[in-house]
């Protein structure tokens, strides 16, 4: 009752497509309401990373926030302003963008508390883990050595050994699922968190 319940008031707000991650054995509840099975993501965590180095990322200022939701929004496939600017305007959090030639190449923010932190959102230009590295590597900078979470596409084999390199490891698998027609486009990418998506 729940669950139809809140998909019912997201399609009284207009809402046409609503996305979840769902644990193994919650799959098959969440297909008798309706959500279909999308591909599956991996929670990642990491503990005490010593130092990284940083390069060719720049801070997410104020000034920046409407080029970076717009350059969001073409991949997601919806507005997530409220949330990028969210996560980056709040004292201590993480937000870094490359650029080339006044065009976003990615962006990355991170949800950062006093002994862990999130990392996500995390979107690039398809192909361009030069970028997303670069990214990765600026907010773990910043992050320092707290638990770090990350939550990654299990086909992006890419990303995976990238974080597999610097000391990640999985935790456990979630699906993602959807009820309507699923909006994202191809890119790399990190969820901001397994409840936001």
């Amino acid at each position: 009752m729940l669950v139809n319940h809140a998909v019912d008031y997201l399609r009284g707000m207009g809402v046409e497509t609503v996305g979840l991650f769902a644990y193994p054995q919650l799959k098959d509840f969440y297909s008798k309401l309706g959500f279909k099975p999308d591909i599956d993501f991996a929670l990642l965590c990491a503990e005490n990373l010593g130092p990284i180095e940083t390069a060719g990322a720049q801070t997410i200022e104020e000034s920046r926030f409407q080029k970076i939701s717009l350059f969001d929004s073409q991949f997601f496939g919806s507005d997530r302003s409220r949330l990028i600017e969210s996560i980056v305007s709040e004292p201590g959090n993480a937000g870094y963008y490359i650029s080339d030639r006044g065009h976003v190449l990615g962006y990355i923010a991170a949800t950062i508390y006093e002994s862990m932190a999130w990392l996500g959102p995390l979107i690039c230009l398809p192909s361009r883990y030069d970028v997303a590295g670069k990214l990765i590597s600026a907010v773990l900078a910043k992050i320092g050595r707290r638990r770090v979470y990350a939550v990654t596409s299990k086909t992006d084999s890419v990303l995976l050994d990238m974080f597999s390199s610097i000391a990640f490891k999985e935790e456990f698998t979630v699906t993602r699922m959807f009820m309507g027609i699923p909006e994202a486009k191809n890119c790399i990418y990190l969820a901001e968190s397994l409840e936001r998506g």
